[in-house]
C-alpha cells in the first residue's frame, strides 16, 4: 500500500461561548436602560465621556467602541451603575454587521463584586436580544465592552426583568386520539398545562415546562370529553389560570397528511417542506422538534397549501417535521416524521501532492469534500472497484474553454501526500 499522510484536523468551530438563548423583549419585561445615560470608558471604573445613543431605541445612532487594549485613554467599555439594586432575566445588545463579533458582557453586586460574565462571539439574529441561563438578582452595575480585534459599533444596549405573566386564552380542538391546544402568548417563558374529565376540575399536570403556545395531547380516549386549562410561568412568577377548554377526542377525523418531506437550503438558510394535499382538510398544522418522536412544538398553526418554508433554523442542527390536517376544528393523526438540517460550512482546504511514474509531480488545491472523494475513489480502486482513472475539475488556467478537466490513472500513481489546512473566515 502506498504511504498516505492525513494530517486530521481541518474542522473550524464557531458557536457561542455561553448557553445563552435567544428571546425577545417583550410587553411583560421591564427595560432598566431604555433613555438612560451610560458611561463610556476604558473600564467599568473609568469613565471618559456619556452617551445615549446606544439607549434611544434607534438603530440609526451608535456608540463605536474601539478593540479592547491595556489603555486608560481607549474608549471599549459602556457601563451603567443602578442607583439600587436589581434583578436582571435577559439583555439586549445590537451590533452593526452583526455576525462573528465578540463582546463581553458583566454583571457586577455590591462593592463591584462580579456576579456573572457572558462571552458572546456570535449573534444569530438582529434582534439581538438573549435570556439569562437563570435571573441574576442583586446586580449594581453592568458593563459591556469589546473584546474583537478591530473596533466595533453599539447600536442599542438594554438589560430586562421580567414582569408575571398574564392568564392565556386557551382554545381546543380534537381529533382521533388526541386533542390539540393553543392559546395567545402571554410573554411567559413557560407554560403548565393542566387537565379533567370533569368540569371545573380538579385538575391534573399533563405537561410542564412548555416552550410553545400549542400543545397536542395524544394520551386520550375517544369519546371523552376534556376539560383543559394553561398557566404561563417566568422568573417574577405565575399568571392566573386560563379560561377552560374542552374538547371531544374523535374519530371523525380528515385523514393525516402523508409524503412529509424535508429538504434543507444551505443558499437560502431554510429548510423545504412538502406534503400530499388530504381532500378534507381545510388547513395544516406544522410542528417540528429537535429530537426524533418528539414532543413537537407547533411553529405554524393555518397553512392552507401544501408546503411551508422554514427559515427559524440554526445551523448544523436536526429538526424533526410532522404535519396534521385540520378540518372544521378537528384534526387528524400525525403525519410520518420528516427530518433535515443545514450542515455547518466546512472552512477546511488540502493540498494533495501526487506523485507519477516517471517523475511527474502533480499538485491540487482541494476543498475537504473534494479531498475526500479522491481517497474514497483510491481506496475504492486499490480494493480492486471502481473506475481506473479520477478526474479533477481545473478551475485555474482555463483559457478560452468551457471546462478543463484533468486525469490521474490508479496505475501510476507512485504516492501521494495530503496537507490539511483551515481556511480563516471573514469576519
Amino acid at each position: 500500500m502506498n504511504k498516505i499522510k492525513r494530517l486530521l484536523g481541518f474542522f473550524l468551530l464557531v458557536s457561542l461561548c455561553v448557553s445563552l438563548f435567544p428571546a425577545f423583549a417583550s410587553a411583560n419585561q421591564v427595560s432598566l436602560l431604555s433613555g438612560k445615560t451610560v458611561q463610556v470608558g476604558s473600564s467599568h471604573t473609568n469613565y471618559i465621556t456619556t452617551t445615549t445613543a446606544v439607549t434611544d431605541n434607534n438603530l440609526a445612532t451608535g456608540t463605536s467602541l474601539a478593540k479592547g487594549v491595556s489603555d486608560t485613554s481607549i474608549k471599549d467599555t459602556i457601563t451603567y451603575d443602578f442607583s439600587s439594586v436589581q434583578s436582571i432575566d435577559s439583555f439586549k445588545i445590537i451590533i452593526a454587521g452583526y455576525t462573528n463579533q465578540s463582546f463581553a458582557i458583566v454583571f457586577y453586586g455590591a462593592n463591584a463584586t462580579e456576579l456573572a460574565k457572558y462571552n458572546l462571539t456570535t449573534f444569530t439574529s438582529n434582534d439581538g436580544v438573549y435570556e439569562l441561563p437563570q435571573r441574576l438578582t442583586g446586580v449594581r452595575k453592568v458593563a459591556i465592552w469589546n473584546n474583537h480585534t478591530a473596533a466595533q459599533t453599539v447600536l442599542e444596549w438594554d438589560v430586562y426583568r421580567d414582569v408575571a405573566p398574564i392568564s392565556p386564552e386557551l382554545s381546543a380542538s380534537a381529533g382521533n386520539e388526541l386533542v390539540s391546544l393553543n392559546w395567545n402568548s402571554t410573554d411567559a417563558r413557560s407554560y403548565t398545562i393542566q387537565r379533567s374529565t370533569t368540569a371545573g376540575g380538579p385538575y391534573e399536570v399533563v405537561a410542564d415546562n412548555v416552550t410553545s403556545t400549542s400543545y397536542i395531547d395524544s394520551n386520550v380516549i375517544n369519546g371523552t370529553t376534556y376539560y383543559y386549562v394553561v398557566v404561563g410561568k417566568n422568573n417574577e412568577g405565575t399568571s392566573p389560570i386560563s379560561n377552560e377548554a374542552s374538547a371531544t377526542a374523535t374519530v371523525n377525523a380528515p385523514n393525516a397528511p402523508t409524503n412529509l418531506t424535508a429538504t434543507g437550503d444551505n443558499e437560502k438558510q431554510s429548510i423545504n417542506l412538502h406534503w400530499d394535499s388530504v381532500t378534507e382538510a381545510t388547513y395544516y398544522q406544522v410542528s417540528r422538534s429537535t429530537v426524533a418522536g418528539g414532543p413537537y412544538n407547533t411553529i405554524v398553526s393555518d397553512v392552507t397549501g401544501t408546503s411551508l418554508e422554514d427559515f427559524d433554523i440554526v445551523q448544523g442542527i436536526t429538526y424533526y417535521y410532522v404535519v396534521i390536517s385540520v378540518n372544521q376544528g378537528v384534526v387528524s393523526q400525525l403525519s410520518n416524521e420528516a427530518s433535515a438540517k443545514l450542515e455547518v460550512p466546512d472552512y477546511g482546504r488540502a493540498i494533495l501532492t501526487i506523485y507519477i511514474a516517471g517523475g511527474q509531480i502533480k499538485e491540487y488545491d482541494l476543498s475537504s469534500a473534494e479531498l475526500n472523494a479522491f481517497i474514497s475513489w483510491y481506496d475504492a480502486k486499490d480494493a480492486g472497484s471502481g473506475p481506473s482513472k479520477f478526474a479533477f475539475t481545473k478551475t485555474w488556467n482555463k483559457g478560452p474553454f468551457k471546462a478543463r478537466t484533468e486525469y490521474v490513472i490508479f496505475d501510476k500513481i507512485l504516492s501521494f501526500d495530503v496537507d490539511e489546512y483551515d481556511v480563516a473566515v471573514e469576519e
